[in-house]
């Protein structure tokens, strides 16, 4: 999809008043990420990293990792004021799939409120899911 096309999902209409996003982007993609925040009325607040333990090829350098980019609208404090490492060391599986163990840090952060996932692959229980892989 492109960054236009992005942006203009309406995410901004749908999500709640008070929300948090936690957005996957790479390195090469930061700039472009600000705005998908920007056009879904999110503010930036922190990052998890998902360090994909084995090498994978990149123009400057190996990229072994990933962005969980953290943004709220509204007040959103985490339910849960355990705190969490911010680099998660997880050896990827199939291409572009996200491991399993993000969606419990979300889930344990935030054990309360409605729960959606775009371009999922899978439905999971608790979890409103959207995306063309979906089964």
């Amino acid at each position: 999809m492109s960054l236009e096309a992005i942006c203009d999902l309406p995410v901004k209409e749908i999500a709640d008043e008070n929300a948090v996003l936690f957005l996957w982007t790479t390195s090469y993609h930061i700039f472009e990420s600000k705005a998908v925040l920007d056009a879904w009325g999110f503010e930036y607040k922190s990052m998890f990293i998902w360090d994909k333990v084995k090498h994978n090829m990149g123009c400057y350098n190996s990229v072994r990792h990933e962005l969980l980019l953290i943004a709220t609208k509204g007040s959103c404090t985490p339910d849960n004021v355990e705190l969490i490492d911010s680099v998660q060391s997880i050896e990827r599986t199939r291409h572009s799939e996200k491991p399993e163990e993000f969606r419990k840090i979300i889930e344990t952060l935030y054990k309360y409120g409605n729960k959606v996932e775009c371009f999922a692959r899978k439905q999971t229980e608790g979890w409103d899911a959207y995306g063309n892989e979906c089964s």
